[in-house]
């Protein structure tokens, strides 16, 4: 990428997000309030193979999910250890 966008300093894959669903993981198991409760009970949707196939299931996880991707691409473009 640094050869077609020579400007370019820092960037994230969106798919996937490198270590994303462990991190997401680790949150979920936290017992240190990383997470509200709602974004704890929205996230148990996950664990439902057809949470997708419902339009407002999807729409609350990804209100979740969202800002989450962000503060994890933050993390990491920082340099932050997790």
């Amino acid at each position: 990428m640094r050869r077609e966008l020579p400007g370019l300093k820092t960037f994230v894959t969106l798919s996937p997000v490198p270590g994303f669903a462990g991190w997401l993981a680790m949150l979920r198991k936290a017992t240190d309030a990383s997470l509200d409760d709602h974004a704890l009970k929205t996230l148990e949707l996950l664990d439902d193979p057809i949470w997708a196939d419902n339009p407002q299931k999807e729409r609350d996880v990804e209100a979740v999910l969202v800002p989450l991707a962000a503060a994890d691409s933050e993390v990491i473009a920082r340099g932050i250890p997790k």
